[in-house]
């Protein structure tokens, strides 16, 4: 739901009322300043970020103020502004810090678990909120956990309007398919920068075939399954645990996936050395989708309308490469494309078929 600040102005005038009071604020030519000096926490938080993004706020000069990085809370409006309250203090507008701690201590109350935003407003945003929110209360933390996101950038620059080097959400999606640009967010941690790169997001779209030629590999080997005990499925369950430890260590969606890849590659493995059973395949599934709809990245696997004739061929291809008898391989692949209008190739990620008209 959203609550709009211009919804809020009453609770945000009284948390001011409350910061005057508690002489963690002064009134100065109507406009009302928070005194930094008077809280000895302020710059807690953008202590973990870096110097060039401290350094680089403006730090707006009023002569009214006590000290030039006293951020205001109230702002006295000039006569041809658009945006005008009556307040005790003059007739003017809130200040942009003080909007969010209002509105969030109103739903949320004095403290509450995770806040979420860009690095970029760690400082002076997220600093003035927890001086605003913790000088009213009294409660600290105001915020048990801060997660900043790093910047998104296209070539090494911040993507803007104003720059035009932006990329719309509709126009990446209608390229990529959603699948692909999750699995491309989620390979970068979300504390650093990610930049947009056709290189990068082209890598992520083959990974994503990758999990659907596995999944279109486990459903074929279902069929022909040996009835052996198999190791496949504790070094999965290795590797889930190794997911699991990396997604609760800050959510390190990077070397969350590594694991994640690292199950359908084993799995290929011993699908190709008939090291398996239907058992096996049916966990190891249920794990990939598990696993992979943390970042909702498993494309649906289509029900082909293929014959069975067709299937069996394409079963005794492949039985024929890994003998490398590489003509009776070529021999079916003309075969299947002939009669049944089955094309077949080759790649790393293991066997991707279509048939010819949906090319």
């Amino acid at each position: 739901q959203m609550h709009r600040a211009t919804d809020h102005i009453k609770e945000i005038i009284e948390q001011v009322e409350k910061l005057i009071l508690r002489n963690y604020a002064y009134v100065a030519k109507g406009s009302v300043y928070f005194d930094v000096s008077k809280f000895p926490d302020y710059g807690k938080l953008s202590r973990n970020i870096p110097e060039s993004l401290r350094t680089a706020v403006r730090i707006e000069e009023k002569p009214e103020k006590k000290n030039p990085h006293d951020f205001a809370l109230w702002i006295k409006a000039p006569p041809n502004h658009i945006l005008k309250w009556k307040s005790p203090f003059s007739v003017g507008y809130p200040g942009w810090h003080i909007e969010d701690t209002a509105i969030a201590m109103k739903y949320f109350g004095n403290q509450y678990d995770i806040h979420g935003g860009a690095i970029e407003l760690a400082f002076p945003h997220h600093e003035a909120e927890i001086a605003q929110a913790e000088a009213t209360s009294g409660v600290k933390p105001y915020v048990k956990y801060w997660v900043h996101s790093g910047l998104l950038t296209i070539s090494g620059l911040k993507m803007s309007k104003s720059l035009g080097n932006f990329i719309t959400l509709k126009d990446a999606l209608d390229k990529h398919g959603a699948e692909t640009l999750r699995l491309w967010i989620a390979s970068t941690h979300y504390r650093k920068p990610l930049d947009y790169n056709e290189d990068e997001i082209l890598q992520a779209k083959k990974k994503i075939e990758k999990i659907r030629i596995t999944l279109e590999r486990i459903d074929r080997a279902m069929d022909e399954a040996p009835k052996k005990e198999s190791t496949l499925m504790r070094e999965v369950e290795r590797l889930e645990k190794k997911f699991y430890d990396a997604m609760e260590d800050d959510m390190n969606t990077p070397l969350a996936l590594t694991h994640f890849f690292e199950i359908l590659s084993l799995t290929n493995k011993k699908i190709d050395e008939k090291d398996f059973s239907e058992k096996d395949l049916e966990f190891v599934k249920e794990k990939i989708n598990e696993l992979g709809d943390f970042f909702q990245i498993v494309p649906e696997v289509k029900e082909e309308e293929i014959p069975k004739d067709a299937k069996e061929l394409i079963r005794k291809r492949e039985l024929a490469r890994r003998k490398k008898d590489f003509k009776t391989s070529d021999l079916i692949r003309k075969e299947l494309r002939e009669k049944y209008g089955i094309l077949i190739e080759d790649t790393k990620e293991g066997i991707k078929f279509k048939k010819i008209d949906e090319q």
